[in-house]
């Protein structure tokens, strides 16, 4: 019974990831004023990726603007994006809450 028991538990911890890959998660698009360079993306998508919850940052130069992942059933903490904008030395601008996934 307990070989039963450990195999059920392993076959779900494998399994579990499955059941979030492809789930509804959030997307926040934000505008950073300010980007000159690459370094400068390095610093911003730094700073974004330490926020709790955050799965993936990109940041584009050309665009001056981050996209930010979220894991499912995290919700956005705009204030908490811009302070970290601030902070490494840029201006946040508008930002955009999308949700994407099944």
């Amino acid at each position: 019974m307990q070989r039963l028991r450990a195999l059920v538990f392993v076959g779900m911890m494998l399994l579990a990831p499955l059941a979030v890959w492809g789930a509804p998660h959030k997307v926040v698009e934000i505008e950073v004023q300010g980007m000159a360079c690459q370094f400068c993306v390095y610093r911003v998508k730094k700073s974004l990726s330490q926020a709790p919850g955050v799965t993936q940052v990109e940041v584009s130069l050309e665009a001056q603007k981050a996209r930010i992942a979220l894991k499912p059933g995290r919700e956005p903490d705009l204030a908490l994006y811009e302070k970290l904008i601030r902070d490494a030395g840029f201006s946040p601008g508008r930002a955009q809450v999308f949700t994407e996934g099944k």
